[in-house]
């Protein structure tokens, strides 16, 4: 779920999904990928495991951290 909310706050609204997308994402019907980095959050930053393949997002804030 936090992936689709990240999605639905991009700074450009062309990058936004539509509300058909965000339920079809939350019902499970359509994959969610990782959202690009917003240009306002310069806290925002890639990390690729090339042993697994795997690309994860990290935002940093002052107090807290997620991991997509």
């Amino acid at each position: 779920m936090v992936k689709v909310g990240l999605w639905c706050v991009q700074d450009e609204p062309a990058l936004r999904p539509s509300m058909k997308s965000v339920v079809m994402m939350l019902e499970g019907i359509i994959d969610v990928s990782i959202p690009p980095c917003p240009s306002s959050s310069s806290g925002c930053r890639k990390r690729s495991n090339v042993a697994s393949g795997s690309v994860s997002l990290a935002l940093d804030f002052p107090t807290w951290r997620i991991y997509l």
